[in-house]
């Protein structure tokens, strides 16, 4: 474990964050996926 510093909560902050960012990634990702697989035509039109 390393020694608590005083930046140690800033640092916690940080990657809170950083991991809710990417929590709400992969949920933009997964629904992106399921729409892919059950609407593939609305991709389509919407592609070039």
């Amino acid at each position: 474990m390393l020694a608590p510093r005083g930046r140690s909560r800033y640092d916690r902050e940080v990657r809170a964050k950083r991991a809710m960012r990417r929590g709400v990634f992969y949920i933009v990702f997964l629904i992106l996926v399921l729409v892919a697989i059950k609407w593939p035509q609305l991709i389509l039109r919407y592609l070039p």
